[in-house]
């Protein structure tokens, strides 16, 4: 985990971790990333940045390690 998103978790600002609020903070990471959340679950935006990532550099393989 990078410092940046390990500074972003609940943990790091003395919060609890409970689905509830896992679920809030993967919201919240959505917002600050610029991606629409909508409903989501964790497995559709695994989708996204494997997509992102392969259109990015169109190396499946890279896109495959990222995941």
């Amino acid at each position: 985990m990078t410092t940046a998103i390990a500074m972003l978790t609940p943990a790091a600002v003395g919060e609890s971790v409970n689905a509830s609020s896992h679920g809030l903070h993967i919201v919240n990471l959505c917002r600050l990333a610029g991606v629409r959340y909508e409903g989501r679950e964790v497995h559709g935006l695994r989708h996204t940045v494997g997509t992102r990532s392969y259109l990015q550099t169109g190396d499946i393989l890279e896109a495959r390690d990222l995941l």
